[in-house]
């Protein structure tokens, strides 16, 4: 069989610019389609990753039963009911709004910007669970009503003395059924170190700055993305 000496050459006259800006505006096209399906599904798909990156924290589980309980004088109700709280109105504040995707110059700009919590913190300071306020039986300030403000010193206190000359004495007894404060000259209290937070630095900021958490968030984020890419 006799050897072929057919050449073809291929000649494209689109120059190559042209092809690189017209693959970017179809990339944003797409990508504008994708993420204006998706913004809800992505919304409802990172309630489970958030919520279990919260409710697994451990000011969280210390609050059901441990030391902040204690501490905090939080009634066993409260101690039950307060994580739970917490979590749903975190994970109720999840938002997700689309920024158009657009060409400038050779990158895209835009894309979902989520948000998780407000910056006010009024999702929080709105649930009622706090402050806890009571009539004092301590001899010091017996007959005054006092007003626990436990979730504003969790979240914004750090590490600043919040109660004067008074320290924990843990067992059996007070509203928490774990300890009592018990007067005690020159002995300032305050958030454990482990658990006290600010405003940029607190429980929510570090439950969803951990590793695991934000694996999952990325992932499922991804998963939506992906499932919903390139269709019509």
């Amino acid at each position: 069989m006799a050897k072929s000496n057919l050449k073809l050459d291929l000649v494209i006259k689109t120059p190559l610019r042209k092809m690189f800006t017209d693959f970017l505006n179809k990339l944003a096209a797409n990508a504008n389609r994708t993420f204006g399906k998706t913004s809800y599904a992505i919304i409802r798909e990172l309630r489970g990753p958030i919520g279990a990156a919260i409710i697994r924290s451990p000011e969280m589980a210390s609050l059901q039963g441990g030391r902040l309980a204690g501490e905090l004088g939080l009634p066993p109700a409260l101690q039950r009911a307060a994580p739970k709280d917490i979590t749903e109105a975190i994970v109720n504040s999840i938002g997700a709004v689309v920024l158009p995707v657009r060409r400038a110059g050779r990158k895209l700009t835009g894309g979902i910007n989520i948000t998780v919590q407000p910056a006010d913190f009024r999702n929080m300071l709105g649930l009622g669970i706090s402050p806890i306020k009571y009539l004092s039986r301590n001899k010091k300030f017996k007959g005054k009503m006092v007003s626990l403000d436990w979730l504003d010193w969790l979240l914004f206190k750090g590490d600043a003395v919040i109660v004067q000359n008074f320290r924990v004495e843990r067992g059996s007894h007070g509203r928490s059924g774990l300890a009592k404060m018990k007067g005690k000259r020159g002995n300032p209290w305050r958030i454990d170190p482990n658990f006290s937070g600010t405003v940029d630095d607190n429980f929510i900021s570090r439950a969803l700055d951990d590793p695991i958490a934000r694996g999952e968030v990325l992932a499922a984020i991804q998963r939506i993305v992906k499932t919903h890419w390139g269709g019509r």
